[in-house]
């Protein structure tokens, strides 16, 4: 949640539900003395020129530092988070006097757990009409690099950079901006009437960049250019589901994608009606007997497909389900233990259960709930 602290600086989240939790602190960017004075600060200036780093609570700038708040159903807590001033900088932006383009940057911190967070910025213009990054502490941060071409509009790619004071801001060379376009065949010539989108999920930087898709499946990003990294897709319709992926210009990695410095990938995205989906019943049994509380794996025959794996954990009289399940040749697991802490997807962990696994195919020929014999776990 984000919420705006009052002028005694107070505030409150409300309505939280029981779990931990991190509060971090970000200061709006004024730097008015630069807009006027411009790079030359006298002394006197520099003393007064000064900024609000993010700041966790635990009084520290460090998100590995930050002290954790705990909640318990219907407990309150009051904190108190200190903030200490630190010199304001001021970074060139190099290149924006140029009349090919602009670069436009928005700055970020990882928080815990590595929770993106925006930082408030300033850019000013000097007496010579170059631009200037301020209203931020000398650090470590993420940048979200927009160019900006004359009457157009582009993508955005991020960098990991170390800003300080009068230090130009260190930009990407453009050769290695990924161009990307998308086509979606939609299987059985179900293509719906409605808006349609597509999401390419970034796991370097947990940022999501969605596509249109028009009438004739073509897919227009809202970013034209891409980092180069891992992706998945994701559709953002329930009544859909990806059947699979094809990529020229990139290469696959499992179920994801591997965009590569400096090329141009086209991605054909197959989606299928998700009532085509199958759903699967059955029971966990060992020595003839029920077994509650059995991990259940339904494991696609492509192990690096991990967004075919499914799970279920077997109830009291030993049953379970799996639902949106597409169409296929799978092993069926049973786990004793219901194998708290089991990597299940990762490709070592798993192929030792596979040797004594029922290979099915899905969706079964017969209507009878299907038997699984529980395994001990390896350790």
């Amino acid at each position: 949640q984000n919420l705006p602290t009052s002028s005694l600086g107070q505030f409150q989240f409300r309505h939280l539900a029981g779990g931990t939790y991190y509060v971090a602190i970000v200061s709006a960017a004024i730097s008015p003395i630069f807009a006027i004075a411009g790079p030359q600060r006298s002394r006197e200036t520099a003393e007064t020129d000064l900024t609000y780093p993010v700041t966790y609570y635990g009084d520290t700038g460090d998100p590995q530092g930050a002290s954790p708040i705990v909640l318990t159903e219907g407990s309150s807590v009051q904190i108190q988070v200190t903030m200490r001033p630190a010199p304001n900088i001021h970074v060139p932006i190099p290149g924006n006097r140029s009349g090919s383009g602009t670069w436009s940057p928005q700055l970020f911190v990882r928080g815990p757990g590595g929770v993106r967070i925006g930082v408030s910025t300033a850019v000013t213009s000097a007496v010579d009409n170059t631009a200037w990054l301020s209203g931020i502490a000398a650090g470590h941060y993420l940048a979200q690099l927009q160019f900006v071409p004359p009457g157009r509009t582009s993508g955005a790619i991020f960098e990991e950079v170390d800003l300080a004071d009068g230090v130009p801001l260190a930009l990407p060379n453009r050769a290695s901006m990924i161009k990307v376009s998308g086509q979606v065949v939609f299987e059985g010539g179900a293509n719906p009437s409605n808006p349609f989108q597509i999401v390419l999920f970034d796991h370097t930087d947990g940022y999501g960049i969605p596509g249109q898709v028009g009438s004739d499946g073509a897919v227009t990003f809202t970013d034209s250019t891409f980092s180069p990294g891992l992706y998945s897709v994701q559709l953002a319709r329930p009544d859909f589901y990806l059947r699979s992926i094809s990529v020229r210009g990139a290469r696959k990695v499992g179920d994801r994608i591997e965009l590569l410095e400096g090329s141009s990938a086209a991605i054909t995205i197959t989606a299928a009606p998700a009532g085509n989906l199958c759903k699967l019943d059955g029971f966990a049994f060992r020595d003839g007997k029920p077994v509650a509380g059995a991990m259940v794996l339904l494991i696609p025959k492509d192990l690096d497909s991990t967004a075919l794996f499914r799970r279920d954990q077997s109830d009291s009289d030993g049953s379970f389900t799996m639902a949106a399940i597409p169409a296929g040749r799978y092993t069926l697991v049973g786990i004793d233990d219901d194998g708290r802490g089991l990597v299940y997807k990762d490709r070592a962990v798993i192929e030792p259960y596979l040797a004594e696994g029922q290979t099915i195919e899905v969706p079964l020929r017969s209507k009878e709930p299907v038997k699984v014999a529980v395994r001990p776990r390896i350790q």
